[in-house]
This record gives structure tokens, C-alpha cells and sequence, in this order.
């Protein structure tokens, strides 16, 4: 008899030392999962653009103006990478109707590229003012724990990669 009495109050000791268990190692876990949350950032990133006039024959002086004002880059898709030669894979987000995306990621800086820049491969370019201009981040924008916002402009130039235009 004794033995069947000790072999409950054992079962029951080693139930309950499973579930204290199971308990401790969630609460760990759950840390553990808060930390791994906590070393990503977001940020709302506000874009503007202004861009280069490319055509042929001097255009009229308010198309000018136009060009190389600041404004919306709205609902246009850009390319993130976090590095600054389109090494790796790039992350891609679309700007909304007021030319904002949300990032959400490990602190640090990050470069956007855009389509035109995505279409080539700049190591199979031989023309070194091509292969710049590929290489090149039309912006960039830090993530980090203190800024909830930031802004960048982007300036687009005349592709070198293109005859020039008549």
C-alpha cells in the first residue's frame, strides 16, 4: 500500500514539476521573442523627386521649372537593398497616393534604387559612366530606434546608358 501511495504523490511531483516547466521555458521564450522583435525599427519614409530635363531641343523655360521641382514621388516602386551596390536581395515597396512607404527594419542605413537602375546588370556594362550611374542609389535613409520619420528626395538624371535624344 505504501508504495502505491508514493508512486501517486510522485506522479503528481513530476506533473507538477513538468508543467513549472513548460511555464518557465515560455516565459523565456517569450523574452527571448521580445528581444528578437526589438532589434527591428520602423520608419515612415516620405519621398519626393525632382528630375533632370532629358529631351532633345531646349525645352521652354516653365517645363524646366516643372521638371526640376520638388514633389510626391506617388504610387512608384522602389527597390531597397542594404548596401550601397545592389548586392543581395532587394526588398521592393510601393509609395502610396501621398508618396509614403513604411519600412520596418534592423537599425542601420538603407539605399533605394529605382526601376530604370534594376534593368541592367551593372557588371556586364562596359561603359564606366553607364556602370555608375547603375551603381549609384538615387537615396538613402536610416532606420534607428529615435526617428519615426524621414524624408528623402530623390533626383533623377538622364540615363547615360541611353543614346542621347534628337
Amino acid at each position: 500500500m505504501d508504495i502505491v501511495k508514493t508512486s501517486k504523490w510522485s506522479k503528481m511531483a513530476f506533473v507538477g514539476c513538468l508543467l513549472s516547466t513548460i511555464f518557465l521555458w515560455g516565459c523565456v521564450n517569450s523574452k527571448g521573442m521580445d528581444k528578437q522583435n526589438s532589434k527591428n525599427s520602423s520608419v515612415k519614409v516620405i519621398v519626393t523627386y525632382s528630375s533632370d530635363y532629358c529631351g532633345g531641343a531646349l525645352p521652354p523655360e516653365d517645363l524646366l521649372e516643372k521638371k526640376t521641382k520638388s514633389r510626391k514621388y506617388v504610387n512608384q516602386k522602389l527597390h531597397v537593398f542594404n548596401n550601397n551596390k545592389r548586392q543581395g536581395e532587394s526588398m521592393s515597396f510601393q509609395t502610396n497616393f501621398d508618396g509614403v512607404f513604411y519600412f520596418e527594419g534592423p537599425a542601420g542605413v538603407y539605399y533605394i534604387y529605382l526601376d530604370d537602375k534594376m534593368k541592367l546588370d551593372p557588371l556586364k556594362i562596359e561603359n564606366r559612366a553607364c556602370k555608375n550611374w547603375l551603381l549609384k542609389p538615387y537615396a538613402q535613409f536610416e532606420v534607428n530606434k529615435e526617428e519615426e520619420t524621414t524624408n528623402i528626395h530623390i533626383h533623377k538624371q538622364c540615363n547615360p546608358c541611353l543614346p542621347p535624344k534628337m
